[in-house]
């Protein structure tokens, strides 16, 4: 009789040990997905933050985060990086609601469609906010020469960082410049915004600003910044 109670306080003891294992594993799961969700929620915090100062022309914050997210990938896969993996990069941390990729715009309407007088760039916008802001994108590889190719002269031409940066910032003013003259169609004889995205109306409120940024990457190891802010001498309001 004293063997089978003894049997049945072991079994008890087994049961209750197997309780207590089970419920560290699953404190354990809990903490683990706790950890996950509030690094979720980190994440969208300084995702948020970094656009509220960059509508704001403030553009730190956002490169911090793009610099916490380059350095998370894999360096195989920055090995063969190129300027439109770092557009995908950079329009993943903006809300899709508040940016237009690729925004399109007429330079020049006197060239044939195809012939340079077409040309690109990231829009950013907000709800009720003054500044709306331009990003101009630069990718540089660090090996061979800083070159580029120059479309009139037919030919690759060496250049330098200053210049890149320097031409990035001409650019921006020519880009800010066409946004400025509000919005188009081709059978218009002037330049502006080509883009059923967005739409552009003339606004009472003479604060808002139309701000350029250039980000320029090398090897995705270092970020140059350089900015264009520009008057608005028609003011416009933007929408989606």
């Amino acid at each position: 009789m004293k063997s089978k109670l003894s049997r049945i306080r072991n079994i008890d003891n087994d049961t209750n040990d197997s309780s207590i294992e089970l419920r560290k594993k699953k404190q354990k799961q809990g903490e683990s997905k706790l950890d996950y969700y509030m690094q979720i929620a980190d994440d969208v915090f300084l995702s948020a933050v970094a656009y509220e100062d960059l509508i704001k022309g403030n553009i730190s914050s956002f490169i911090k985060l793009l610099e916490i997210r380059l350095s998370t990938r894999s360096q195989r896969s920055l090995s063969s990086a190129n300027e439109p993996v770092l557009q995908a990069i950079v329009e993943f941390l903006l809300p899709s609601k508040h940016h237009v990729p690729e925004l399109c715009l007429i330079m020049n309407n006197t060239k044939k469609k195809g012939n340079g007088n077409l040309d690109f760039l990231i829009f950013c916008l907000g709800e009720e906010i003054e500044s709306y802001i331009n990003l101009e994108l630069k990718y540089i590889t660090l090996v061979g020469p800083y070159v580029h190719y120059a479309k009139k002269a037919n030919e690759w031409k060496k250049t330098t960082l200053g210049e890149i940066l320097n031409n990035g910032i001409k650019q921006l003013e020519r880009y800010t410049d066409v946004i400025a003259k509000g919005q188009v169609t081709f059978k218009n004889s002037k330049a502006g915004v080509y883009d059923e995205r967005i739409k552009i109306i003339n606004s009472s409120n003479s604060s808002n600003k139309l701000i350029g940024f250039i980000i320029v990457v090398i090897e995705f190891h270092r970020i140059i910044i350089n900015i264009a802010k520009l008057d608005n001498n028609q003011p416009r309001y933007f929408s989606l």
